[in-house]
């Protein structure tokens, strides 16, 4: 099985090329109760690390094969969430994206998906260490997300 180093090397950010403003589709997809299902897995099996990483794997594979078959790119994961953009002329493209993750994106591992897809301007970042690159997005979309989080 693949590991998620492998994942955001194939799935890696072509959407903003530079740091800048833009203006985009954000989808933010979050694994329901994945905290919880780890701190179980990690008592419960010595295999714990090992099946959770296993599963977000599988998560990953299926939420980032819909998400680029639907035209988006995967441009970032933060524990068990999943942040993807399109163009604003794209926007159908990513709700449907996302009816199609709320429908299973995550039912084969026996889990669900919270999603929430916003439409604005976002600010890019590339960031920089001595060991890696990251990419950074925040701004509107970004932030409907997170306060429509907040009301869940």
């Amino acid at each position: 099985m693949a590991s998620q180093a492998d994942f955001l090397r194939r799935y890696r950010p072509q959407f903003a090329g530079r740091n800048g403003r833009h203006a985009a589709v954000l989808l933010f997809a979050d694994i329901v109760g994945f905290s919880a299902l780890s701190a179980d897995l990690v008592r419960k099996d010595d295999r714990g690390a090992e099946l959770i990483v296993d599963t977000l794997n599988a998560v990953y594979r299926d939420v980032f094969s819909v998400i680029t078959q639907e035209g988006g790119q995967v441009i970032n994961i933060a524990g068990d969430a999943v942040m993807a953009l399109w163009s604003p002329a794209e926007f159908d493209r990513a709700l449907n994206a996302a009816n199609t993750l709320a429908k299973g994106g995550a039912a084969a591992q026996g889990l669900a998906l919270k999603l929430w897809v916003g439409k604005g301007e976002i600010e890019t970042r590339h960031v920089f260490t001595r060991e890696k690159t990251g990419f950074t997005v925040y701004g509107g979309p970004l932030l409907q997300a997170l306060a429509a989080d907040a009301q869940s």
